[in-house]
């Protein structure tokens, strides 16, 4: 299950460092062809944080893509942290690691790969 996991958390991980890079490069060529200088949208700023206009008034995040990279590099870290600690406790069930490995998945609970039996396994194994 951790194997499927981390598997699962690496290409959510991937895809979104992908999309962050090709918005860095299309606001570089932006600001490069002077887009922003014209009284168009300036720049994504690093952190903007509003609500959406429709009824079910959810909020939204926007991060600009350094902010997406470095919290992309931070959770790498945090991956690789749980993964230590999950191999450290192999034998003694679940560890802290999994349920911090299960906690990084659950940010993309929604995603069709998503296997809502990991949120279960977790359950009926408590550490």
């Amino acid at each position: 299950m951790v194997s499927d996991i981390v598997e699962f958390v690496t290409a959510r991980l991937n895809a979104e460092e992908r999309e962050a890079i090709t918005a860095r490069a299309r606001r570089d060529l932006d600001i490069a062809r002077g887009a922003f200088l014209q009284g168009s949208e300036p720049p994504v700023p690093d952190t903007s944080v509003g609500w959406t206009d429709d009824r079910k008034g959810g909020a939204w995040v926007l991060l600009g893509p350094e902010r997406l990279l470095r919290s992309i590099a931070a959770m790498r870290q945090i991956v690789e942290q749980a993964l230590a600690v999950h191999d450290e406790g192999q034998g003694d069930g679940a560890t802290a690691g999994d349920e911090i490995l299960l906690a990084v998945a659950s940010i993309w609970s929604g995603h069709p790969q998503f296997d809502p039996q990991w949120l279960r396994s977790q359950e009926v194994n408590p550490t």
